[in-house]
């Protein structure tokens, strides 16, 4: 089982609509923190979110910057599960282009090793 594979089978539609929600916060250029999230969703319980967005750090969907509450960033795995299952989602352009330039720093990273 891949990873994609392993992240879909332990996603739900609430998991997805968590990760979209990230992507919409992120692309307004706010931080997307558990707050953030539940108060987009409409008054949703903020720890049931946070469990949640934890959880997708676990699977990889989601990377965290712990400095800021934490502020949640959808990953490259978390946009290619909404892809793939969330029917009409396209990524934020914003948000794929810090996607990338992340992917080429870590790239260089390891180059420099």
């Amino acid at each position: 089982m891949n990873l994609l594979d392993q992240a879909a089978a332990n996603s739900d539609k609430a998991d997805l609509i968590i990760l979209s929600n990230v992507e919409t916060i992120r692309d307004q250029g706010e931080p997307a923190t558990a707050s953030a999230v539940a108060s987009l969703i409409g008054g949703a319980p903020v720890r049931e979110i946070d469990r949640r967005l934890r959880k997708l750090v676990y699977y990889g969907c989601l990377e965290a910057d712990p400095s800021n509450n934490p502020n949640y960033y959808v990953s490259e795995l978390g946009a290619e599960l909404l892809r793939r299952e969330l029917v009409g989602w396209s990524p934020s352009k914003r948000e794929d282009r810090r996607r990338e330039a992340a992917l080429l720093y870590r790239s260089s990273q390891r180059l420099r090793q």
